[in-house]
Formats: structure tokens, sequence, C-alpha cells
């Protein structure tokens, strides 16, 4: 993941803006083991390295770094997991079992929440993008979903989180965009919508 930290931080260098993301220094070994050890989930390699480069991004920076979406600190992924294993225990699954849907159908188990399911995002709405440890029959272990507060449908971002970076730098290389001081801007009518809303499998 350093050869893809080194390609983002430079196109974001070269269109401007790189700095005001925000990032924090890299995750400690120890804080990597915390989490794995606090959900239960052995996280893939690729997500530890990506997190020993950039541990997310602070709450307060309206510039999340996925287009607008906040990149979540491990204390932070910890914190929303945490919140959605009470909300499990409450018995929500069953609740809204009838109103949820995967697309792809088959991929992502069709529930409201899943603890195997760990956030790595966070919209400021209750959503999220995170790595799948519970797929459905036709899903892969560790594919990336979006599941969250208004994601009746929980969407497949990419099969792995190194295909869901190597589809982020392709369109950092190919969509119109700018980041100020205060947001992105997105100037290609295609993608001027919420960024989980921007592949359709």
């Amino acid at each position: 993941m350093q050869a893809q930290w080194e390609k983002m931080t430079a196109i974001f260098n070269a269109r401007g803006g790189f700095n005001l993301l925000e990032l924090n220094n890299g995750a400690t070994a120890e804080e990597i083991a915390q989490l794995e050890q606090h959900t239960g989930l052995e996280l893939p390699q690729a997500y530890k390295n990506f997190l020993s480069v950039h541990n997310g991004q602070e709450p307060g920076n309206g510039r999340g770094f996925f287009f607008g979406i906040r990149l979540l600190p491990v204390k932070e992924i910890i914190r929303q997991w945490d919140t959605w294993v009470a909300l499990e225990n409450d018995g929500l699954n069953e609740d809204l079992a009838d109103s949820m849907a995967s697309s792809p159908e088959g991929v992502i188990k069709p529930l409201y929440l899943n603890r195997k399911w760990l956030p790595i995002t966070h919209d400021h709405g209750g959503n999220h993008i995170g790595i799948d440890f519970d797929p459905d029959v036709k899903g892969k272990m560790h594919q990336m979903i979006s599941f969250g507060r208004d994601e009746d449908t929980k969407k497949l971002k990419a099969d792995s989180f190194e295909e869901f970076i190597a589809k982020f730098i392709s369109y950092l290389e190919s969509v119109d965009w700018t980041l100020n001081a205060e947001c992105w801007e997105i100037n290609d009518k295609e993608y001027d919508k919420h960024f989980h809303d921007w592949d359709a499998f």
C-alpha cells in the first residue's frame, strides 16, 4: 500500500489540496492489533498496510478523503463498530429483515447490520463503506460494501480492499474534481452524487 499512498499523494499534490485532508500519521502495530482483538476480525494485510501509513482523519474535517467520505482512524472504527453491535443486540435485524437487499443479489447478506461488517469510512449521516467478513453465497471474503442507516440495499463497492483503492485512484485520475478549504467540488454531472452511488455492479 505504500506505492498506492505515494500515487494518491502525488495526484493530490498535483491538483492541490493534500494538506487539506489532514490525514493522521500511521497507526502503530499495537493500535492495529487492538482493533483486531476488539472486533475479533483478522484484517486483510493490505488494509493493515494502508492504516500503517495514514490512520484516517479526525472528526470535524468536512473534506473527507473519499470524495467527501471521511476515512476513519482506528479509535473511531472501534466506536462505530461498538454502536452497530449494540443495535444488533437490540434485535434490529429481525425488525427490518423484510426491507433489506443486496446489490448484486446474493453477494451481501440482506441484513440491516452485521458485526462482521467493519466500517472504515463515515459519511456524517450514519453510513459507511466497510470490509465484509461475512459475505453471502455469491460474495467474497473481505469484499468492500456500503451499509448503514440509509443503505437498505447493501452495495458491493469492490471485491477486495486493493481493488477498492485501485478504483479510487482511477477516479482521482479521471473525474473532474477540485478540493478547496470548504469541501470537494465535483464538476462531472455523472459523479455529482453521493460517493456510495458511484459504482453500479
